[in-house]
């Protein structure tokens, strides 16, 4: 004998049907439970509980400006401090009852405008973008939508953003090694063009001679990937010049790992040969020894990004936030070799 086949998913009008109420009285209940009595509640609740009904977000949205998720817009994957703030972006989502949507960029635009019209169709509360281009597609989000960035400014959008004090740690970072004795300083930037990038390595270049007195060579800031993998490629860049430096700064945590990886493989001590710096603040197992570091504070940066979008108090007006930085001292600098 043929069975009719069972709905997966029950909608409001069959928890109705089981309630012995309307599906008006359900939504009621669900989006308005003051305006029902205690009865009706406790009677259509049963019925959601015992059957484990999910309301359909989609189809709320259609009747609503905006939805209860927030999109983070990542242009690097493979940045592990990138990591960090989208897992505390998650914590303050789930802590406030709102969907985190991650939208892996990767620098394609066709992806990035695909991602860009999902947001509008389900009327996503905001947008956060990460450390990447702010483009002329984000001109086509729509005032409901809140646009905020991480480390980069576009102010023909008019759009918050929230950026790290980069110069202040290039300062922090320089100031540490030349008090130990350095005075050939390289700098391995990235070449990704990034805003953060771009920003560490202008504050070097501004830094190194104008506060430091020390001379600048162009042949100590040189771009690289900023993977661990370009690690041996900077080490032996560096360490094969006329006049190598004693100690390499550079872009991002990941990229310092990498050189310590590769000074290792080629027989160097770190730090006595030595001393790498890196930027970003990753957690102090990430490498062994331990990294010197600029640490960013990240559950800060990540509470100014969400209530950017979520706080009405912030909503209402644009805001540049510069959050400080701090050097955290590990195991990969020492006094220059005598």
């Amino acid at each position: 004998m043929n069975q009719k086949k069972q709905k997966e998913y029950l909608g409001i009008r069959e928890i109705a049907k089981l309630a012995h109420v309307s599906p008006s009285t359900v939504s009621r209940v669900i989006n308005s439970p003051e305006r029902t009595s205690v009865e009706v509640r406790e009677q259509v609740n049963a019925v959601i509980q015992k059957y484990h009904y999910v309301p359909n977000q989609m189809a709320k949205n259609l009747f609503s400006k905006s939805s209860n998720s927030i999109a983070v817009f990542i242009h690097d994957m493979t940045n592990a401090y990138f990591i960090l703030l989208l897992k505390e972006l998650s914590r303050l989502a789930f802590e406030h009852k709102l969907t985190l949507l991650t939208c892996n960029i990767d620098n394609n635009h066709i992806q990035e405008q695909e991602y860009l019209d999902y947001c509008q169709a389900i009327r996503t509360k905001g947008i956060i973008v990460v450390d990447g281009p702010l483009t002329e597609l984000y001109k086509r989000v729509p005032p409901s939508m809140k646009l905020v960035s991480f480390d980069r400014t576009m102010d023909s959008l008019k759009c918050s953003s929230v950026t790290a004090n980069h110069l202040q740690g290039i300062d922090l970072l320089l100031g540490y090694l030349v008090r130990l004795g350095h005075r050939k300083i390289a700098f391995a930037a990235g070449n990704n063009n990034s805003f953060a990038a771009k920003a560490r390595r202008q504050a070097y270049q501004q830094l190194i001679g104008w506060k430091y007195n020390l001379p600048y060579r162009e042949e100590y800031v040189h771009g690289f990937e900023c993977s661990i993998r370009c690690g041996l490629d900077i080490v032996n860049y560096y360490m094969s010049l006329p006049d190598p430096p004693t100690a390499i700064a550079c872009a991002n945590d990941t990229m310092a790992i990498g050189v310590l990886m590769g000074a290792q493989h080629l027989g160097l001590r770190v730090p006595e040969d030595l001393s790498i710096v890196g930027f970003d603040g990753l957690n102090e197992n990430f490498s062994f020894p331990r990294l010197t570091t600029v640490k960013q504070d990240y559950k800060q940066i990540a509470r100014l990004l969400f209530d950017n979008i979520t706080d009405p108090k912030r909503t209402e007006e644009v805001h540049h936030d510069v959050v400080d930085v701090t050097l955290c001292i590990g195991q990969t600098t020492g006094p220059v070799k005598k």
